[in-house]
């Protein structure tokens, strides 16, 4: 199961379009920097950096857009 977590105007647009161009099923999940969803302590546990895009990848997270995208052309 994969999961993005992005936010609007954040380096997540490549990696969701390229989930959408390989056919992958996902969920997405978006987070607000204006409510500052990037602090929960839920969300630091991902990625303790508090950035986005994150990848979860059968609940393992996958930082860094190159990374993403990487970890996506392997796979799909």
């Amino acid at each position: 199961m994969l999961t993005l977590f992005l936010a609007p105007g954040a380096s997540s647009m490549a990696p969701h379009i390229m989930l959408h161009e390989v056919g992958a099923t996902f969920d997405i999940r978006p987070i607000s920097f204006k409510r500052r969803e990037h602090r929960d302590p839920a969300f630091l546990a991902l990625n303790p950096e508090g950035k986005v895009p994150v990848l979860l990848v059968d609940g393992r997270p996958l930082t860094e857009v190159a990374g993403i995208l990487f970890y996506l052309a392997r796979r799909f």
